[in-house]
Parts: C-alpha cells; structure tokens; sequence
C-alpha cells in the first residue's frame, strides 16, 4: 500500500497527466513510500495482523536490576500483542514461548512491548524462561504476533503527496525543456538574452536533465527545512539501547 498515488500527487499539482506521466507517478509514489519507511524507521504498509516478526531484543542498562527488556515493534500503533516466542539468531535454534505475564505492550503508540526480566549475581540481565541465553542477552531475538492500527496518518500521506508533486514537477520540467530543444535546437544551452541600446547579452548553460533536475541537482527527496522532511521527523525512530 503506497502513502499515495498518481491521482493525489495530480490533485496537489492541478494538473492533468498523461499516460506516461502518470505512469512515471506511480513509480514515483512507489518509490517514495519506500523512502519514507527507510527514512522514519517503521511503516504503515503492512496489513494487521502480524505473525512473527523479528525483533532484536533490547536489553536493559547493565547492572540495572529489574529493568525489563524492551522490543520496538515495526508497524503502530499497535492495538494488542498476542504472542511473543524468543530465540537466538543462530540457525534452527531453540524457540521459547513466553506466557502471557511474561510480556506487555507498555506503549502502544510507539510499539514499544516489554518483557519480564529477573535478577542475580551471576545473571543479571536474563530472561527467566531463557537460561541458554548469555548475558546480557547475547543474540537473543524475539519473535512477536500482534494487531495494529493499519490506517497511514493523514500528515504521512500528506508528506508523501508533497515529495511525490515535488518529483514529477522536476520531470515535467526536465521533459519540457527537453522538448523544446528538440523543437529549436538553436536554443539549446540559452538561458537568456537582454538587449540594450548598443550591446546584445547572451547567458548560456547546460540544460542537459543532469543538470536541470537529475544527478547533478544534488537534492534530497525532502530537503532539510521542507514541510514534508518535518513531518517525518516527527515519526523517525530513534531507539536508545
């Protein structure tokens, strides 16, 4: 499921597209909704439920008795957690089932789940159903089962329109000038021309699509300032181990 489509991104433009623009949008959509998962960290593109997603399990500060151990889950909010099961990264390794005390959704906006922990000398940073794990936790991940809110946040889906009419303004302008020195070949390169009394100024450039929106422009899908790059950073993730 993409943030969105060729027709919003058409809609925020006020303009008509073209088959072929409106082909070029939906990949533009595509590509920006992959853009913002990596960016922000988690995503809205999954359907609920989830079935046994893998997490790193986040350990407590060493040395912090009693602290519970902490999974940040991919897609939020999440509504409810059903089923937690951990184990080592290593292949076939053993799976343990956690009961249903041993484990908690403390917060459900952020998808933050926590499970038990106990204490002792010896071990002071391991799970009580899991002795084959080495503190603290060693590769210890865990694999989760839960519902989430599966809608995208209105301002999500905003962002996503913005980045995606930015992107096809810049190939609609690549295309036009592009266009236009194929009809005139003599203007290719102009950019401007001021005449005065006794002098004629001629300003040229490279208007190759490198140079008018492509590899050498250099830009970020959102800018740092941008409404849409404020808008995810709202939601990126940022996890203190």
């Amino acid at each position: 499921m993409n943030y969105t489509t060729s027709a919003d991104i058409a809609l925020y433009l006020g303009v008509t597209f073209t088959p072929e623009q409106q082909a070029a949008a939906d990949a533009v959509a595509t590509a920006v909704t992959l853009y913002i998962d990596r960016y922000v960290g988690r995503s809205w593109q999954a359907t609920s439920p989830v079935s046994g997603e893998a997490h790193a399990i986040v350990p407590p500060v060493p040395g912090d008795r009693g602290r519970p151990a902490r999974v940040f889950l991919a897609h939020v909010p999440a509504v409810a957690v059903t089923a937690v099961t951990i184990r080592g990264s290593a292949p076939a390794a053993t799976e343990t089932v956690l009961t249903a005390d041993q484990f908690e959704l403390l917060d459900p906006e952020h998808g933050v789940v926590t499970l038990v922990t106990w204490w002792s000398p010896w071990y002071p940073d391991q799970l009580p159903v899991a002795p084959w794990l080495a503190p603290p936790y060693g590769d210890a991940l865990a694999l989760v089962d839960y519902t989430f809110g599966a809608a995208v946040p209105a301002d999500v889906a905003l962002a996503a329109q913005m980045i995606g009419a930015a992107e096809m303004a810049r190939q609609i302008a690549v295309q036009s000038s592009s266009a236009s020195v194929a009809a005139h070949p003599e203007l290719a390169g102009l950019s401007s021309i001021a005449v005065g009394r006794n002098d004629l100024a001629i300003t040229r450039t490279d208007t190759s699509a490198a140079t008018v929106g492509g590899a050498a422009a250099g830009a970020e899908l959102a800018p740092v300032g941008s409404t849409a790059r404020t808008i995810l950073d709202s939601y990126r993730r940022v996890v203190l181990a």
